[in-house]
């Protein structure tokens, strides 16, 4: 039996879900909101070297997709992760996904594997 190669139709169209909640947001974003579902509480600098980049990029994207309020011009705080004060240590700040982060990836997984009802 002859598997057919899979088509890219479903990456485009996640794609395309993407860039249209979130017309600014990158794909090469999408392991950063991964890495904080698959880790629950992780911190920035986890984070940063769980992925190989910087703390300052790790920080841009918290700012962009986080729930709080910002005065900078590229905080768009789309709600889809949060942060909280360690309780240990107030410096540090532990990442988790929102409800709209969980569903976000949900449905970017549902459009990407051709599962939607």
């Amino acid at each position: 039996m002859q598997i057919a190669p899979r088509s890219n139709t479903n990456e485009r169209l996640a794609a395309e879900y993407v860039t249209a909640q979130y017309p600014q947001f990158r794909l090469s974003q999408i392991s950063f909101l991964l890495a904080i579902e698959a880790r629950p509480g992780i911190n920035h600098s986890e984070l940063a070297a769980e992925l190989g980049t910087t703390l300052s990029a790790v920080a841009r994207n918290v700012d962009v997709f986080g729930s709080q309020k910002g005065t900078q011009a590229r905080q768009h705080n789309h709600g889809l992760v949060e942060t909280k004060k360690e309780s240990t240590d107030d410096r540090i700040k532990s990442l988790y996904l929102t409800d709209k982060g969980h569903k976000f990836l949900r449905t970017f997984r549902q459009v990407l594997y051709g599962n939607l009802d």
